[in-house]
């Protein structure tokens, strides 16, 4: 009986010292995920990666997707076979930063929204060395 009462105090002891220690580690704050729609006017393919073309308020603006946001998931295409939906992008938000974007490109896209560009100036190298994406609204 008196081992039984020991091994019950044992139990009780390391289950409140459990809760103890539980309470007292600090809980980070969870992440936010927000997403955005944007309409795209144009989209360009070159051999560093996309560049898309939209608007921002009255501005026509340019976003740049190296090939590597599409290699590492932080780009996706999705190539629909409906040739009435416009382009877009689905712009995915972490903590109010854009984290992903998913690009919806219809198959059968006229050349006034889905191009092919061969050469790029050194200007416009440049500017696919970026290692976060970046949108303006």
């Amino acid at each position: 009986m008196i081992n039984q009462i020991k091994i019950i105090t044992l139990f009780v002891f390391i289950f409140s010292c459990g809760l103890l220690f539980s309470e007292d580690t600090k809980k980070e704050p969870e992440d936010k995920y927000t997403t955005m729609n944007i309409m795209l006017t144009k989209i360009v393919d070159t051999s560093k990666g996309v560049i898309i073309e939209y608007f921002a308020g009255d501005q026509l603006t340019y976003t740049y997707l190296p090939d590597d946001f599409f290699k590492s998931g932080m780009a996706v295409r999705v190539w629909e076979d409906d040739r009435n939906i416009s382009p877009q992008a689905n712009v995915v938000f972490k903590n109010l930063k854009p984290f992903k974007v998913k690009l919806y490109i219809p198959r059968n896209a006229s050349s006034l929204i889905y191009r092919y560009k061969e050469f790029l100036t050194d200007e416009e190298k440049d500017k696919f060395k970026v290692t976060d994406l970046e949108f303006k609204f």
